[in-house]
């Protein structure tokens, strides 16, 4: 019997992404698919031995095969999409893991463990913050996930090490960051583990009888405090045979290899040197703008940067770095995220169910991680999303681009995309558990721009140029980022560039740099997405004239999901 291809299609997804969520069972938690026939996902941590992630490379190689087998003809304008975006980025991903001598880690970037990637950075805030944890049987499967967390450190140790003896050996001075923070991990008393006192308080809450905090102390201090040494060991083995040479240039096949990144991040076949123009022209734009507003506030002396730079350390916009601060900067936050939810149905229609949260950043990862960033809810909407701002050190944040942060990261931007995606009736759950960078970055950084024009800033002018800097420090990115990678600048070089261009701190723009150091192209998503999402806009207002609704516009775009920026236009 002939099987139609939207049927073909709709089981391949299926299929495949439940295989998948058994690869990768932390994956089916964040998505909250981790229930009734599926618990046992919720025991087990992802598959991170090489023998496996090779087995699943294969696995995909096929899935792409069986993609391409599909009459698109018969199929409907969302399930062509669904076939054609999931299609680019297994292709994409196949290719990343095919220029590197052992195989790019699956999340795009090209080292196992840094300051930035590994097990022991995200699995405490997964368990932590989004283990289910209502019922005995709940924590039992938080305890057998701590109990893997040993054994998955080994397995990345052990890829790790095969990299290196490959020439993919992180820079010895990112080395140095992700030794402080495994040495964080490690020093901490067991019971005074995060993972241990948040399984201790959320079982209290939820009534769970049993003294789970001394078993999981006893996981911490048998299996992963002597995983983590092992790891440490083996760092500061080859930290010896590490090199500051920066850029991904450095690797077996890294040039391919970083234009392949380009490609994944920004979805576009823009080359470097292209990349490198247009930021070098958008940063020329956007300290022009800067200036202006900050001569009508009286701000005229030095470069753009340099004014930037001495606000910065003016005490009117600095948060104290102690708990008041921190305590202050989560409310001022949260208070700007509430305004603006109250004003969002002025642009879209119609807006997510799940709501939002403002969270600190989990202190043991708190030197690796970013200023900000976003952690979805699961699909079905039983647990919020989060905006996590990073307290280590508060006066590194400032009261005048706080605002830009809270859209950026929370609404209108990475929550309600987000969030209105995985709600979405039509899309298949295979494409809402993916990340299209350019698009979702890009989303991200055009909200921004849609609070200035909502008015958000009109009486908060340093608010404007808050947000202006923050376009202007993703413009900077293109120009530092690929002059890493594809022209050999050194990390004291991209250092300068971003103190001279954008006002950073030294510290700042250093641990910036670091990040762009081991997640090649991810930070060219964010402007090159942008740039496409007013190009998409600007072409809708010229085709629909008078008739172009912005809130329509918004709605029917979002409507089909996170996707390739060349599918975007048009869209049915």
């Amino acid at each position: 019997m002939t099987v139609h291809p939207a049927t073909e299609l709709t089981d391949l997804l299926e299929t495949t992404l439940q295989a998948q969520l058994d690869t990768f069972p932390e994956a089916a938690t964040r998505l909250g698919l981790d229930g009734g026939a599926y618990a046992s996902r919720r025991s087990r941590l992802d598959a991170a031995s090489a023998d496996a992630l090779a087995a699943y490379i294969e696995r995909q190689r096929g899935f792409a095969q069986a993609l391409r087998g599909i009459d698109t003809r018969a199929l409907d304008a969302m399930q062509r999409i669904d076939r054609d975006a999931v299609l680019w980025h297994t292709d994409a991903m196949l290719e990343g893991a095919r220029l590197l001598p052992q195989g790019a880690p699956l999340d795009g970037q090209p080292y196992v463990v840094t300051q930035l990637s590994g097990a022991y950075g995200s699995l405490p805030d997964l368990l932590c913050t989004q283990h289910p944890l209502d019922t005995a049987d709940d924590a039992r499967a938080f305890l057998a996930r701590l109990a893997a967390f040993g054994p998955t450190l080994r397995d990345e140790a052990a890829r790790f090490e095969a990299d290196a003896a490959a020439g993919v050996l992180p820079p010895a001075f990112v080395l140095d960051t992700t030794l402080r923070q495994l040495h964080r991990l490690h020093d901490t008393a067991p019971a005074d583990s995060p993972i241990v006192l948040a399984l201790g308080q959320r079982t209290q809450t939820a009534q769970i009888a049993g003294d789970w905090a001394a078993e999981a102390a006893a996981l911490v201090q048998q299996g992963l405090q002597p995983a983590v040494q092992a790891l440490v060991t083996l760092l500061q083995r080859l930290r010896r045979h590490a090199t500051d040479d920066a850029g991904v240039w450095k690797l077996p096949g890294g040039e391919a290899w970083y234009a392949s990144a380009i490609a994944m991040q920004t979805t576009t076949r823009m080359s470097a040197d292209e990349i490198h123009a247009v930021g070098l022209a958008q940063v020329a734009e956007l300290s022009a703008r800067i200036d202006t507003v900050l001569r009508a506030q009286g701000f005229t002396a030095g470069s753009v940067a340099e004014r930037l730079a001495a606000l910065s350390k003016d005490e009117r916009y600095v948060y104290p770095n102690d708990a008041a601060g921190k305590a202050l900067l989560l409310q001022e936050l949260r208070a700007l995220v509430a305004e603006m939810q109250a004003r969002l149905p002025e642009m879209f229609d119609p807006l997510p169910r799940a709501g939002l949260e403002v969270r600190g950043v989990p202190p043991e990862i708190e030197a690796g991680a970013p200023r900000g960033y976003y952690s979805a809810g699961p699909a079905d909407g039983s647990r919020p999303g989060a905006f996590y701002a990073n307290l280590r050190d508060t006066r590194d944040w400032k009261r005048w681009y706080a605002p830009s942060f809270a859209y950026h990261e929370g609404v209108p931007g990475h929550h309600l995309q987000i969030a209105l995606a995985l709600e979405t009736e039509g899309i298949s759950m295979m494409r809402r558990s993916l990340w299209f960078a350019a698009y979702g970055e890009g989303w991200a950084l055009y909200a921004e721009q849609l609070a200035d024009e909502m008015g958000m800033y009109d009486a908060n002018p340093m608010g404007r140029v808050g947000y202006l800097q923050s376009m202007l420090f993703r413009a900077a990115r293109l120009v530092v980022d690929t002059g890493l990678h594809a022209r050999r600048w050194t990390r004291q070089q991209a250092i300068d560039y971003l103190v001279s261009a954008v006002g950073e701190t030294v510290s700042r723009a250093s641990a910036e740099v670091d990040r762009y150091c081991v997640m090649p192209a991810q930070a060219l998503s964010y402007k090159i997405g942008h740039l496409r999402w007013q190009q998409l806009r600007a072409a809708s207002q010229a085709r629909l004239g008078s008739a172009f609704d912005l809130r329509r516009f918004h709605g029917d775009t979002l409507r089909w999901g996170a996707m390739p920026l060349a599918m975007l236009d048009p869209l049915p």
